[in-house]
């Protein structure tokens, strides 16, 4: 699944009916650490981003349309798509990436932290029963997550990777209230939640973003106001 090629090194993931390329130049620079493996973990979160954006039923498409233009589809994804290779790669993030973990604002005092985490899971408690998670963010990074105990349905480095390029790639996120349908593949590949942005602080990039699975304009008020509720 990959070929070398004097300095040049390609390597091919395949999954179902989509076969995504990674290409790198040897020699100096960036291309020395990226190894067949990395270019891999790359690639799989590529991947994961698509299917952030359309679910895995994307393969049924291809099953019955095998000449089917996956591009159709995107749309306006390619900054996203561009966003998680960049943040994956040697000269972004990529040591979160290989460690299974996601980067956290810091230095930041730790009782900051705290109390925005108190701040959080009081005002998703009263919507328990609706809110899957709770995210505090700024930019790429993490300052607090609200998930339940239960493991099985706790969320993954790797969709909280997908959901803070997401996020630091939508335009309006600082001036508007966003609502959209999102796929997270460790969680649930076959199927959409539901998440809610605002932004907290226009001056430093602080936004919440609030995931249900219920997609009605009475979860977006009840978010709303919870939202209003953390600011």
């Amino acid at each position: 699944q990959s070929l070398q090629a004097g300095g040049t090194k390609m390597v091919f993931l395949t999954v179902g009916h989509l076969t995504l390329l990674a290409i790198a130049e040897g020699g100096t620079g960036s291309g020395e650490c990226e190894t067949e493996a990395y270019l891999r973990l790359q690639l799989e979160y590529l991947y994961g981003q698509i299917i952030f954006t359309l679910t895995d039923t994307i393969q049924k498409v291809f099953t019955r349309r095998h000449y089917f233009d996956l591009r159709s589809m995107l749309g306006a994804t390619e900054t996203v798509m561009r966003g998680i290779l960049d943040q994956a790669s040697p000269l972004g993030n990529g040591g979160s990436f290989l460690c299974a973990g996601v980067e956290s604002v810091w230095p930041i005092p730790h009782e900051i932290r705290d109390h925005a985490s108190q701040v959080l899971s009081s005002v998703c408690g009263k919507h328990s029963d609706t809110c899957l998670f709770a995210i505090l963010l700024v930019g790429n990074e993490m300052i607090s997550v609200v998930m339940p105990r239960y493991k099985p349905h706790q969320l993954h480095p790797s969709d909280l990777h997908l959901i803070l390029n997401f996020c630091n790639h939508q335009p309006g996120l600082l001036t508007n209230e966003l609502w959209f349908p999102v796929c997270l593949p460790r969680f649930s590949s076959s199927g959409f939640v539901y998440a809610y942005t605002t932004c907290l602080d226009s001056g430093t990039g602080l936004a919440c973003c609030l995931i249900s699975q219920e997609n009605s304009t009475e979860q977006f008020e009840r978010f709303r106001k919870a939202g209003a509720s953390i600011r």
